[in-house]
């Protein structure tokens, strides 16, 4: 009996450790497939979001008669600053001073606290409110930016939430030449634009854009994209959507991306050696549209719909996808 007990028991531990080698493999062979799922989940979320941007955009234009600027000039508030209303946050827009006057640069727009009242408890304004702005897919999403040369150290006026949504603002970002008036030119074909420049600078940086209307979406609503995906760098810096200076002041890396650079995957560092950049050294991390779902990004096109772009996507098409009056028609993308 004692014999038969103890080959009874190694049997018993055999079919044991076959049990857990087995439970093993079906964890394996699952465990992906419930990442993918939540990684499913979480860009369905961030679909959601730039559905939500999308109808307040149009209700914006319903009571503007007009979409708003990509980013204001001379006091670089971006455009998600300006459509607060439209997304449940009345009380935080009361608190923007669009108007506000100091005595320089930085103490003229909305970098000083003085204009931006709400970035005394902006941790927890970001925590609770802002969830609209950021993608769930993003490990970055939701950290604050703080300023090292904000005076005093620590101070509310260096303080950032970056986002993950950028409006379109055509084809092109950086001034690769100068226009006819004499000044950087910039990307103007997109459907949300930010203005040139400073007062500073003089005359030359105002170049009078006006925001754009839906008339003059003459490609359509359906093959024009409006607001695009970008993932938030490691280090935070870039992409300030409610407050941004961007290149030139211009917004493009803040608040509005051109399609000059495609869309391609990331290294997210853009510390990082040897990692690409613009002819000015800007790293293209900021510059370009990207995400951190797997195989390509979220766009939302002027008619509120939501898509999602691959990185395999032809250049020309993006190009045309970016414009809002290149001609393209409905079969020829």
């Amino acid at each position: 009996m004692e014999h038969r007990s103890r080959r009874g028991f190694g049997f018993t531990l055999i079919e044991l450790l076959v049990v857990i080698a087995i439970i093993g493999v079906l964890i394996a062979l699952l465990l992906p497939a419930v990442q993918q799922a939540r990684e499913a989940a979480r860009r369905a979320q961030c679909a959601n979001s730039l559905k939500q941007l999308g109808i307040a955009l149009h209700n914006y234009h319903d009571a503007a008669r007009c979409f708003p600027m990509g980013s204001v000039v001379d006091k670089f508030w971006g455009w998600q600053a300006e459509i607060m209303p439209y997304v449940e946050q009345v009380n935080a827009y009361d608190g923007l001073n669009f108007e506000f006057v100091g005595t320089s640069m930085a103490y003229s727009s909305c970098f000083d606290a003085s204009a931006f009242q709400f970035r005394y408890n902006l941790p927890t304004f970001t925590d609770k409110n802002l969830k609209i702005a950021l993608c769930a897919s993003d490990p970055m999403a939701g950290q604050i930016w703080q300023d090292p040369g904000s005076s005093p150290a620590g101070s509310n006026n260096g303080k950032q939430m970056p986002t993950n949504y950028f409006g379109v603002s055509g084809t092109k970002s950086t001034p690769y030449f100068v226009n006819s008036k004499g000044y950087y030119d910039a990307s103007r074909d997109g459907t949300l634009f930010g203005a040139w420049g400073w007062s500073g600078w003089g005359p030359f940086f105002f170049d009078n854009s006006r925001p754009v209307k839906l008339g003059q979406i003459v490609d359509g609503t359906t093959k024009t994209l409006m607001v695009g995906e970008r993932g938030i760098p490691k280090d935070l810096y870039w992409g300030w959507g409610m407050c941004g200076f961007g290149l030139q002041g211009n917004g493009e890396g803040d608040q509005t991306l051109s399609m000059q650079w495609g869309i391609f995957p990331d290294n997210f560092d853009n510390t990082a050696p040897g990692i690409r950049t613009d002819p000015w050294g800007n790293p293209l991390s900021v510059l370009h549209f990207w995400s951190y779902h797997p195989g390509g990004t979220n766009f939302m096109y002027a008619d509120g719909s939501v898509t999602f772009l691959s990185y395999s996507v032809d250049f020309p098409t993006l190009l045309s996808l970016a414009t809002r009056a290149g001609g393209e028609t409905k079969g020829s993308l």
